[in-house]
């Protein structure tokens, strides 16, 4: 699989990825509140924080902030101490145009889910 970031592209292979193909998920797959879960876990025996990195599907054209809001105090409830990035990816690689309220198809600007600001 390729990785790409701000134009560079990565090779990567998960540990024994032909072997174990159909135990793998695709990170975009999993529900938030379910990271949440598992990194609440993890987090719980490290004494410092972790890098926890969300993944959202994005169909329509904003998320809605009681969503955001939400998870958020799930991860604390569940003693989360830190979040790094919350990736987002919309169905057809397109931004949201504030001015217009419409979603406009920029594929130079996304790639892999994420977006220049």
């Amino acid at each position: 699989l390729k990785k790409s970031d701000n134009g560079s592209n990565t090779n990567w292979a998960a540990p024994d990825g032909e072997k174990l193909k159909d135990k793998y998920e695709f990170a975009w797959d999993i529900p938030v509140k379910r990271m949440i879960d598992i990194y609440s876990i993890l987090q719980k025996w490290c004494d410092q924080s972790i890098s926890a990195d969300f993944y959202k599907k994005v169909e329509l054209s904003k998320i809605p902030s009681d969503e955001l809001i939400d998870e958020y105090l799930y991860s604390v409830k569940m003693g989360m101490k830190t979040r790094y990035y919350y990736n987002s990816m919309t169905s057809k690689k397109v931004k949201y145009d504030e001015t217009e309220d419409v979603l406009d198809d920029d594929s130079g600007e996304c790639e892999d889910g994420v977006c220049k600001l």
